[in-house]
């Protein structure tokens, strides 16, 4: 099955990695992120592999907590080595790593919570 959207994010961003997901799913976007995985894998990493295969963008949720988790600069990198078209969405202030195959992370969006947790994005130059 393809998927138009993998969304790779830390666990401990959840809350907004929902109201993100639920925003493409109401725009008719399919999309999986780690929980799915969590939720129906025998196989973790061999399901994550696929399931960047089959994606068509690649949307790295960024945040201090993804760029300390093992798992999502796995995710990051292998997306980047297939060319998967990548979208980053910035959600909360943090330094990119130093890494040279993340500079694609360069052009991005934020995502912006509103108070009454309405959710809008926002070109960053």
């Amino acid at each position: 099955m393809k998927y138009d959207i993998f969304i790779s994010s830390s666990p401990k961003d959840k809350a907004i990695v929902e109201l993100i997901s639920n925003v493409l799913h109401a725009r008719g976007y399919t999309n999986c992120s780690l929980d799915y995985f969590l939720v129906y894998s025998d196989n973790l990493e061999e399901n994550l592999l696929h399931f960047i295969n089959n994606c068509s963008l690649f949307l790295f949720i960024s945040s201090k907590n993804s760029f300390e988790s093992r798992w999502c600069l796995r995710e990051l990198d292998y997306a980047i080595a297939l060319g998967k078209r990548v979208l980053t969405v910035v959600i909360a202030a943090c330094t990119l790593p130093r890494r040279a195959s993340h500079s694609a992370l360069v052009n991005s969006i934020s995502a912006v919570v509103g108070p009454e947790g309405n959710l809008s994005f926002h070109q960053n130059t």
